[in-house]
């Protein structure tokens, strides 16, 4: 079973049923507006889109874990640790309390569970699929859509480095001819200080 973490150690269990994935639906969509189909990412092999952005992924993972998190929030102590927040925004402390169960479980979602929750989110996904074959095709999906986001990350990484190397070669050449600006510059002041200090011994002879 597909399960993820939060950053204060809670264990969620990502059991996908069919009630999830419609409330999903209903209740969660991409930054386009869309709303968030996991039925149709399962067919179309696009399951990858829902865990690309952040916003997407929590939402979707606090709708199908909604009765675990139930469970675990605590509303009068949430209030008593967002005082001082209620005293600069006034309108958050009268929210229903299951907006105050979403921020409460936004807060506990760090880079480690972002993680999880993706891999969790995936296998929930895949095994939610009746047909093994299909499961397998999913699997492999995936597998490609990772390795064309790893390619895509070290070319980024390469076309970095490049960048770097080239401006560092720039400001190198540009360093070198200013340094012997520079000293011209000093030669040149010095030339006329002696000039202007009076006569030297050769023309005083």
């Amino acid at each position: 079973m597909s399960t993820f973490k939060t950053s204060n150690g809670i264990a969620f269990v990502v059991d996908l049923k069919i009630k999830d994935a419609k409330a999903v639906k209903e209740l969660v969509k991409y930054p386009d507006d869309k709303p968030v189909d996991i039925f149709e990412a399962v067919e179309t092999g696009t399951l990858l889109g829902i865990c690309a952005s952040i916003e997407t992924l929590v939402n979707t993972l606090f709708v199908i874990c909604l009765d675990q998190i139930k469970e675990h929030f605590d509303l009068q102590k949430y209030d008593e640790a967002n005082r001082k927040t209620y005293e600069l925004f006034p309108e958050q402390a009268t929210e229903p309390t299951l907006t105050k169960a979403s921020r409460w479980f936004g807060s506990l979602v760090d880079s480690n569970a972002l993680i999880e929750m993706a891999k969790a989110f995936e296998e929930a996904a895949v095994n939610f699929t009746p047909n093994e074959n299909r499961r397998a095709a999913l699997r492999m999906i995936l597998e490609k859509e990772r390795e064309t986001e790893r390619l895509e990350a070290d070319y980024q990484i390469k076309t970095v480095n490049m960048m770097f190397e080239r401006a560092k070669a720039s400001l190198g050449d540009r360093w070198e001819k200013l340094g012997k600006q520079g000293l011209q510059i000093v030669q040149d002041v010095v030339d006329r200080q002696f000039g202007q200090s009076g006569s030297t011994p050769e023309s005083a002879g």
